[in-house]
């Protein structure tokens, strides 16, 4: 897949390539014309080296792009799972456990979406009917520390056939992926056919991918490693309270 600034420098080198295609026959033709009036050797053999390093040009540049490209793409993501590492999963994780007379029992579900646009708020709502379906009972809570006078949001969810298991479930959606829709549309054309939408969903998989991948990293660091066993990073959309 080719954001739209590789786009634009393939045009670029493309346009040219013509434009001395053009131009070497235009000499061609008048050298043939008029073989003694104007030396045109020279531009001919210009023309000719030109055309031939265009090809070779364009790959550098393209390649310093996507080197660019990849950087930034593996740049923000590692942003987004930097801070919501710290900054929400491992102090809510860790207040879970100093309240819990059981902390081996506490499930943490961090749910990594197929795409982006199952993190907007009516796709968020189907997913909690849906698990509603299933005979969970889904509620939302405050986490409150005192000491650093924080509070953050998650939900518990409850399968109501199972309330002897001693096992209590929490999870949470890190919308802090839409971030990333920005991200896609400005690496792609903003229109509205298929194509570009088929586009789209290939970009922010990637990106999702990538912060999956960035969030798995930043918890395999020892200073994660009390919490580590409580946190379940997550897909499949109806059933990933199901992972273990």
């Amino acid at each position: 897949m080719k954001d739209k600034r590789t786009k634009r420098i393939e045009f670029a080198f493309a346009l040219l390539s013509v434009l001395i295609l053009v131009a070497t026959l235009a000499v061609a033709i008048i050298w043939v014309l008029q073989p003694d009036q104007i030396k045109l050797e020279p531009i001919l053999v210009l023309l000719g080296a030109l055309y031939t390093l265009l090809p070779i040009l364009g790959g550098w540049a393209i390649r310093k792009l996507n080197s660019s490209l990849k950087r930034e793409r593996f740049t923000l993501p590692y942003a987004l799972a930097y801070g919501y590492v710290y900054n929400y999963l491992a102090p809510v994780v860790r207040r879970l456990r100093k309240e819990s007379n059981a902390p081996e029992n506490i499930r943490f579900y961090v749910y990594i979406p197929a795409y982006l646009g199952e993190f907007h708020r009516n796709a968020i709502d189907e997913i909690l009917a849906e698990l509603r379906n299933r005979k969970y009972e889904v509620q939302p809570i405050k986490i409150v520390d005192p000491l650093r006078e924080r509070e953050w949001d998650a939900r518990t969810a409850k399968k109501l056939a199972d309330d002897d298991s001693g096992i209590t479930k929490y999870f949470d959606f890190p919308t802090t992926l839409l971030t990333l829709e920005r991200a896609v549309e400005y690496k792609l054309d903003t229109r509205s056919d298929s194509f570009q939408d088929k586009q789209k969903d290939e970009c922010g998989r990637e990106y999702i991918e990538d912060f999956r991948d960035q969030l798995m990293s930043i918890l395999s660091l020892r200073e994660f490693d009390a919490i580590r066993q409580n946190i379940f990073v997550v897909q499949n959309r109806y059933r990933f309270l199901e992972a273990e």
